[in-house]
């Protein structure tokens, strides 16, 4: 059975991931900012990870574990992301791997339509987006390390989802502002389909960087 470190784990990925490691029959460690109630498998742990404290709580939690995936990130917080990175650098036994959860915004503004390489130029345009390319330089060079680029992400109830906030305005009757001419095109993966294939991975071998999404834009 494999050890399983969850950060964010009480994320709006973090919860179906737990759902569908546990279905592996992954030995599950859960760390949240907050207290969480989670299935009675799951050792479930409060760390906040911008303080110093937290950083030290990861540090402990990592230790014997075979895997952690990092999904916990703030905007106002960059120890949240990139110092989590570092304490689980240092922390993690020899051969366990760091799954880390970053994003398509690392790319930045891409031409309209045309599917985005790994091997595509960084130019990070948002906070969101320089903060998770923040976070994988710091794994450059590691071993056993499984970077994905996740799309948009989408399925029942994406709290400040940009599709809950679009159709929010629409209902209410508030303006929608339209970017580029209604030209963008987004790929959106649902939460159900992406946390079997976080699991899937996670338990995996591969290593590297790579992009992960539906595959199919949408305009």
């Amino acid at each position: 059975m494999r050890k399983v470190l969850v950060t964010g784990a009480g994320s709006y990925i973090g919860r179906p991931l737990l759902a569908s490691l546990a279905e592996r029959e992954a030995r599950l460690t859960a760390l949240a900012r907050t207290p969480c109630a989670l299935a009675s498998a799951v050792v479930c742990g409060a760390a906040d990870l911008a303080s110093a404290q937290g950083q030290a709580r990861l540090r402990e939690a990592v230790r014997g574990q075979d895997a952690v995936v990092h999904l916990a990130h703030s905007l106002e917080h960059e120890a949240v992301t990139v110092e989590s990175l570092r304490s689980l650098l240092a922390a993690r036994r020899p051969g366990a791997r760091i799954v880390f959860i970053s994003s398509v915004a690392v790319y930045g503004a891409q031409p309209f339509g045309i599917p985005i390489p790994e091997s595509a130029p960084c130019r990070p345009e948002t906070l969101n987006g320089r903060l998770k390319l923040a976070g994988e330089q710091v794994l450059v060079g590691a071993p056993d390390v499984l970077v994905l680029r996740i799309a948009q992400v989408s399925g029942p109830r994406p709290e400040k989802h940009v599709l809950a906030r679009l159709l929010d305005d629409l209902a209410e009757g508030r303006a929608v502002e339209v970017h580029h001419g209604g030209a963008v095109t987004l790929d959106f993966v649902d939460v159900r389909q992406l946390s079997q294939a976080l699991a899937e991975l996670t338990l995996g071998q591969a290593a590297g960087t790579y992009n992960l999404g539906s595959g199919t834009p949408i305009r």
